[in-house]
């Protein structure tokens, strides 16, 4: 089984000039966690996480909160959040990215497995030959997928 026949085909991403304000909005809108950076020609560039995001909206603030284990209603403490962030929508994409890390269509789902228990990931990109971003496979993509072919191997489907 290959990955092209498991990923999904429909997959959000973001150009490296787009601001962070831009991708946080996409990220809520779409309610994706990985968001794929591509350049002109849809070439794959970069991967921005929802906790790169994060990051900037809120630093340190879940170290903080860490500290705070006496306090019973966390709640309580969202009014500490700041209220502007003026960096965000000055701070281009491409400065927040980190190198993608991905598989080709054609690879094998053994092979993005492996990828994405190697590097952590519970979403990975898909290129075809020319680097063109052509789908996104999640864990749960790649891992049901797997135990299936495993299921109807043995004969126990």
């Amino acid at each position: 089984m290959i990955v092209r026949d498991i990923m999904k085909q429909a997959v959000i991403s973001i150009s490296p000039q787009a601001t962070v304000l831009e991708a946080a909005k996409l990220i809520i809108e779409k309610r994706i966690g990985t968001l794929p950076v591509v350049n002109g020609a849809n070439v794959l560039i970069g991967v921005v996480k929802l906790s790169d995001i994060l990051d900037i909206f809120i630093p340190n603030y879940f170290e903080l909160i860490e500290s705070l284990r006496f306090v019973h209603d966390f709640g309580a403490l969202e009014d500490f959040l700041p209220k502007d962030v003026p960096e965000a929508d000055s701070i281009a994409v491409e400065t927040l990215m980190e190198l993608p890390v991905f598989v080709g269509a054609d690879e094998s789902i053994l092979r993005a497995m492996m990828t994405m228990s190697r590097h952590k990931l519970i979403d990975l990109p898909v290129v075809d030959q020319q680097s063109k971003l052509v789908g996104l496979a999640s864990h749960v993509d790649v891992g049901t997928a797997f135990l299936q072919k495993w299921i109807e191997v043995r004969g126990l489907s």
